[in-house]
């Protein structure tokens, strides 16, 4: 799948009524479309602002580590991202979250032990965690769009 054919299917979601479609990019990252604020009223209760994730398009790069098993690396991403939701973080700190749990899974050969607390995740991320070198082409980091881009 390329970045259009991405978008697309992002958008054919979100015209189903969904107030955010998001995609597991294995090493690539995770993807986030979000849709119009009236989408998030009935998720007023988390305390998202929903100015914050309405109409938004973001992407974040996977995180460098040493890879020994892939299973559940998907579900433990959405754990993170969702974990990052109930803490009312911002969309591209989310997946941010996401893609460091998701890393962490990654990181043992079976599908949760790898996962750790999320303090030990946070402070991988504030210690500055390098990300993946591969970028997804039309794509910045944190969600500003550019062309085939190339960031190292």
């Amino acid at each position: 799948m390329n970045s259009e054919q991405m978008r697309e299917l992002a958008d054919e979601l979100l015209s189903m009524g969904a107030p955010l479609v998001g995609f597991k990019l294995g090493r690539l990252g995770m993807y986030l479309k979000t849709g119009p604020a009236s989408r998030f009223e009935h998720l007023a209760r988390l305390g998202l602002r929903a100015e914050e994730w309405a109409d938004g398009e973001f992407w974040q790069p996977a995180f460098q580590v040493e890879v020994k098993g892939t299973t559940g690396a998907g579900d433990s991403a959405y754990a993170g991202f969702l974990t990052a939701l109930l803490h009312r973080q911002t969309p591209a700190e989310a997946l941010r979250w996401a893609c460091a749990t998701g890393a962490c899974n990654v990181e043992a050969v079976d599908s949760n032990s790898g996962v750790q607390p999320l303090p030990a995740i946070l402070a991988r991320l504030v210690a500055g965690w390098p990300n993946r070198p591969e970028r997804l082409a039309g794509f910045a980091i944190g969600g500003e769009s550019a062309l085939d881009l190339n960031i190292q």
